[in-house]
């Protein structure tokens, strides 16, 4: 019989999807189960133990915890373990770009075909950020995950924070001052004045807007979305319709400019940055270097 760890976020999800009823499907599957919570001090040392798979069942914010842990102290030769996705969390931007919809059932448990090759991104010059697996950037999404962190969410639903999060994206559009950005993009000098600078590796960012919707999280390649100062108008009027049908329309490729690229290098002075979920401040000036990492995880969903 297979060994396999679930890695568990107990607070994500409902009481439908708790510790014994996950417990439970996996083993239906054939495997042994160890269960660690994510709330244990010792989570992080025990997922260091030998196995044949994990499964992760939490939002995107738990993947990137683990990730984290993964790529610690890990042998470039050594074997990748498969990490099954079962989502919990709000957005599931991870969960949601691999499977191509906006619509998924939480707390099921993923195929067990075969898996996606899940690059990552390699950063250098962000003191305690050396990686990220959905998107890099600067511009209106620090600003916007900053302005999150002071709202009162608690007692809302999943669906409820992520309409209060179009919200405040949509009043941060009308007054975000657009930022002077000078970058190096494969070799290639890209400078203008932009609301939104994003390095995407997945689909979706954020509260589940499809920023970069031909995004492949395995084909070595980031998706470099660009949203300039001349599209402000057009952005706001996607958003003040995204909430009138909360529907992630096709329009927002009319008004955002991608790039398929490898590597980046940027300084901004006076800039917040994000690196996946995490807010990034005092860093303005300094040279950020980005680069991709190819098939640094098997991942199913």
């Amino acid at each position: 019989m297979k060994n396999a760890f679930l890695i568990h976020n107990p607070t994500a999800g409902d009481s439908q999807h708790n510790k014994e009823m996950l417990l439970e499907k996996i083993s239906r599957l054939g495997f042994q189960v160890r269960y660690v919570s994510t709330d244990a001090e010792n989570w992080k040392g025990a997922i260091k133990d030998p196995t044949d798979a994990f499964f992760l069942a939490g939002g995107d914010g738990t993947v990137h915890k683990v990730a984290k842990v993964l790529l610690q102290d890990r042998e470039p030769t050594e074997r990748i373990v498969p990490i099954h996705l079962i989502a919990m969390g709000t957005a599931n931007n991870i969960v949601k770009s691999l499977l191509n919809t906006t619509s998924i059932k939480k707390g099921e448990l993923p195929l067990t075909g075969l898996g996606t090759k899940f690059d990552c991104g390699l950063v250098q010059g962000i003191p305690d950020h050396n990686f990220f697996l959905e998107s890099m950037g600067l511009g209106i999404f620090p600003e916007l995950i900053a302005q999150m962190k002071n709202e009162d969410t608690a007692g809302m639903d999943p669906d409820e924070k992520l309409k209060r999060t179009l919200e405040v994206l949509l009043k941060l559009v009308s007054k975000f001052p657009a930022q002077n950005i000078k970058m190096k993009v494969d070799g290639i000098i890209l400078k203008g004045s932009f609301l939104l600078v994003e390095l995407m590796n997945i689909r979706y960012i954020g509260p589940n807007l499809d920023l970069a919707p031909l995004a492949d999280v395995g084909d070595g390649f980031f998706d470099l979305v660009l949203i300039s100062e001349s599209a402000r108008a057009d952005f706001a009027a996607y958003l003040k319709q995204r909430l009138k049908t909360d529907e992630n329309g096709k329009e927002m490729g009319l008004f955002t400019k991608t790039l398929r690229v490898k590597k980046m290098a940027l300084k901004c002075p006076d800039c917040k940055f994000h690196v996946d979920d995490a807010l990034v401040k005092d860093i303005s000036g300094k040279r950020i270097g980005l680069s991709i990492s190819q098939d640094t995880f098997t991942v199913m969903a």
